[in-house]
């Protein structure tokens, strides 16, 4: 199976992925790359001060780097997600919340 890797970016910042994971094709990449955004702005929704995550995507390439797929958040989509609600209470779900997440993720 291929190995893609799912790196953050907006204009001033870019959080790599050295990891990748191993998908099927393409469209499975794209279908990641289109979770991995929901999930950080789900994410996020935790936060005291809600990131701006206007003008950021996930650009995924292959084990050469070369770019395979794009996805951009779009406006829409993240006044959506910004609302939604997060219910997790206490150090212990929290951190089950983040490790499930970070397992989805790859």
């Amino acid at each position: 199976m291929p190995r893609y890797y799912f790196h953050l970016s907006n204009s001033h910042e870019l959080i790599t992925d050295n990891i990748g994971s191993e998908v099927s094709d393409v469209a499975a990449a794209h279908h990641r790359a289109v979770q991995l955004a929901d999930r950080v702005v789900s994410f996020s929704g935790l936060a005291d001060r809600r990131p701006d995550w206007r003008r950021w995507i996930v650009r995924v390439t292959d084990q050469s780097q070369l770019p395979i797929v794009t996805v951009i958040f779009p406006a829409g989509f993240m006044k959506e997600k910004g609302r939604a609600v997060v219910d997790v209470k206490g150090a212990r779900a929290l951190q089950k919340f983040l490790d499930e997440m970070l397992a989805c993720a790859r």
